[in-house]
């Protein structure tokens, strides 16, 4: 399962992909778009995927000038955006497929949470 970041969707649940959306409590298995231990884009771009940043500088800039909190970017951006997280997230959670069961990658995981209760 692939969680996208609360603070993208501006709700206390996490949308979640696992081949349809549901909504999730906590973040299932991994997550995108936000720093997290479980976050797949640092692996991805270790592994030399190209990443872009889901939400662009101009939207984040506008929510920071709006003094939001969490910004609920499908509802700011509109249905360009929605679309746009729907094709992103699917993209993405293909390119994890082909190396989440590398021998390399639960060794990161296993180090990123640890590392993340220090």
């Amino acid at each position: 399962m692939l969680s996208i970041c609360n603070k993208i969707t501006g709700t206390d649940s996490y949308l979640t992909w696992t081949g349809s959306w549901t909504w999730q409590d906590k973040v299932q298995d991994y997550l995108f778009g936000c720093p997290h231990p479980r976050s797949i884009e640092p692996l991805l771009k270790i592994h030399g995927y190209d990443v872009q940043p889901l939400i662009e500088r101009k939207y984040l800039r506008m929510a920071t000038e709006l003094g939001l909190k969490q910004a609920n970017f499908i509802g700011l951006i509109g249905p360009r955006f929605k679309e746009h997280l729907a094709s992103y997230t699917q993209e993405m959670w293909a390119n994890f497929e082909k190396i989440k069961d590398h021998r390399y990658t639960q060794f990161y995981y296993d180090t990123n949470d640890w590392l993340w209760t220090l």
